[in-house]
């Protein structure tokens, strides 16, 4: 695949509440284009560090990324494009392709497999809410990230653009014009008071009482991504 270019570039987030404790830069965007030339992948790396003297600690979804046209009350990395200077309040990235008859019978036949898999799974305890009680007691434990002083960490997402320039959601339409120039930034939700009917007793001592157990939202610099 070629490379169309490379941009490599840093910038701090802007705290709400003033807290100096966590640095949220982008390290790199690289934007390939697939080999039937019906997509462009963009290749981004980003990191947070911990600038404070003390470990913290906080939940992140590393592992998922969302449009601000969807991402409320989530811990993954928020993006949102820009229009010159227009917010657009849609997902334009990472959307759904369409599926072959083969590949959706595939498709189909792989997520009955899950579904049953789950049904059988909540079925085995004694009802859906201790399921779910259960399921995102673990699910927070696997995004529960602590940084020591100095620490950083690197996580890298992908974010496809199909080259479909009429974008509609809901009652929202948008038209991708090649001469407008666009721009992204990117958001983190750091939340806990949301989850405290999730924790046992042990842990709101250790993490809705812990200063240093972030719950602060951090949001970048617009940076300019190239549709043309």
């Amino acid at each position: 695949m070629r490379v169309f270019f490379v941009v490599t570039f840093c910038f701090l987030v802007t705290f709400c509440f003033g807290q100096n404790k966590l640095e949220f830069k982008i390290n790199s965007i690289n934007r390939i284009e697939n080999k039937y030339k019906t997509e462009y992948i963009y290749e981004i790396s980003y990191s947070v560090k911990n600038i404070s003297s003390k470990e913290i600690s906080f939940y992140l979804d590393k592992n998922k990324i969302e449009s601000n046209a969807t991402g409320s009350m989530s811990n993954a990395v928020i993006y949102r494009l820009y229009q010159d200077e227009n917010t657009i309040n849609a997902p334009v990235f990472n959307k759904p392709k369409e599926l072959s008859p083969i590949e959706k019978e595939k498709y189909d036949a792989e997520m009955k497999k899950k579904i049953d898999s789950v049904m059988q799974l909540v079925n085995s305890y004694k009802t859906p809410a201790e399921y779910h009680l259960n399921y995102k007691r673990k699910l927070l434990q696997s995004q529960k990230t602590t940084l020591q002083p100095n620490e950083v960490i690197t996580m890298k997402h992908n974010l496809t653009w199909n080259k479909l320039r009429t974008i509609s959601y809901f009652d929202n339409e948008y038209y991708l014009d090649e001469k407008s120039k666009y721009y992204l930034d990117f958001s983190i939700y750091l939340l806990k008071k949301p989850f405290e009917k999730y924790l046992t007793k042990e842990e709101e001592k250790t993490i809705i009482q812990n200063p240093n157990f972030l719950e602060e939202h951090y949001i970048s610099e617009k940076i300019e991504i190239y549709l043309n």
